[in-house]
């Protein structure tokens, strides 16, 4: 059985940092990692009271949460990669499209 390429994915999220626009994902049950690098378009949920001024303030807040988890990810901006003739490509690795939704 083969993956099919998704049109969006929503996800929940751990934090946000304001000084990178990054978003902090920790996966496991029930956050599937697919939801985050499979689509064209990754929605991102934040909620304000979890924002942090950069990932050293969060990590010294959480010095155990890459323990908790099957995977952490910091996310800022599309996917982007660049060949050999400098051409720059969004999407080939993960979502073409990051859009951070701020709540409360």
């Amino acid at each position: 059985m083969g993956y099919r390429r998704l049109d969006l994915g929503v996800t929940g999220s751990v934090a946000g940092l304001a000084e990178s626009g990054s978003v902090v994902l920790l996966h496991g049950e029930g956050r599937p990692r697919m939801a985050s690098l499979a689509p064209e378009v990754h929605v991102a949920l934040v909620e304000v009271e979890t924002l942090e001024r950069t990932l050293a303030h969060w990590a010294k807040g959480h010095p155990n949460a890459a323990r908790q988890t099957t995977n952490l990810v910091i996310v800022t901006g599309p996917s982007r990669t660049g060949d050999i003739e400098q051409q720059l490509n969004l999407g080939v690795h993960g979502p073409r499209h990051l859009h951070i939704v701020l709540i409360g």
